[in-house]
């Protein structure tokens, strides 16, 4: 785990590996090798890496759906990925503003814009930041709630004043 909290890859890749080779259900290798595909850019070394660690712990397991869907939203497959980011959202509850992003990530690249209203103020009550008032407001908007959008990114710019995207509303 040292290398891994150093950010050593070259390090913690081979270690994690060989603890698989020891123990070929260690769940929580596959967390691990998963963030740092994603942290590659190997989404889909991700995806796998999740679903290894789901099958090795089904339930509850909210970490391993956290990163499948962060892995499958990035393969562009957003229907694969809500049922892993509700999953996720749900197990972590109201502690957890990224698997509430996550979420709403997945409902707005499949268009369902009120249900990721939703999840994005979720987030914002969790974490708010002037980054996820702007996600807020533009699903707001996009789901037809002016009004609503507008106070968001308002929000947005008293916390961060040079917030282009708020600026310009969406």
């Amino acid at each position: 785990d040292g290398a891994i909290q150093r950010g050593d890859r070259a390090t913690a890749e081979p270690l994690l590996r060989r603890a698989l080779e020891i123990h070929p259900t260690y769940h929580y290798a596959y967390l691990h090798l998963a963030r740092l595909a994603l942290l590659d850019g190997k989404p889909q070394a991700a995806a796998d890496a999740a679903a290894a660690s789901l099958a090795a712990v089904p339930a509850p397991n909210p970490h391993a759906h956290l990163l499948a869907a962060r892995a499958l939203l990035r393969l562009g497959r957003a229907a694969d990925a809500e049922p892993h980011a509700r999953r996720a959202a749900s197990d972590l509850g109201a502690a957890d503003a990224t698997a509430h992003d996550t979420l709403a990530e997945a409902l707005a690249a499949s268009t369902r814009w009120p249900e990721a209203a939703a999840a994005f103020a979720a987030a914002v009550a969790t974490e708010g930041s002037a980054e996820r008032l702007d996600n807020l407001g533009a699903a707001l908007l996009r789901a037809g709630r002016r009004g609503e959008a507008r106070d968001a990114f308002e929000r947005a710019l008293v916390l961060d004043p040079r917030d282009e995207r708020a600026r310009r509303g969406a």
